[in-house]
């Protein structure tokens, strides 16, 4: 699993526990398909991306990023610009590029 912040893009406030929650579910039986997710900030920008291959890592990623209050753009089965999943807080301004 690997994940990374875009530089230049400012993070959401909750940065810190969205990494937590990323990290708890590393793996080092990391092997099969390849997942995509990617994390917008307050005003729609995709500042963090994680990728993984594993589907059991993915849905524990999907499972602790719900859990901290965000929601998944992306319908499900539908990748939207290379990404399983795109999570942005509720409040957050949507982007053109969902």
């Amino acid at each position: 699993m690997e994940t990374k912040r875009i530089k230049g893009v400012d993070p959401l406030a909750i940065d810190k526990k969205v990494l937590a929650a990323v990290k708890k579910n590393a793996s080092p039986w990391d092997c099969g398909d390849r997942y995509r997710i990617a994390i917008r900030n307050s005003a729609g920008q995709i500042y963090r991306v994680v990728e993984m291959d594993s589907l059991g890592i993915y849905m524990g990623v999907e499972q602790s990023l719900d859990a901290l209050g965000l929601c998944n753009q992306v319908a499900k089965n539908r990748p939207v610009d290379g990404f399983d999943s795109i999570y942005v807080l509720p409040d957050a301004t949507p982007s053109s590029d969902a």
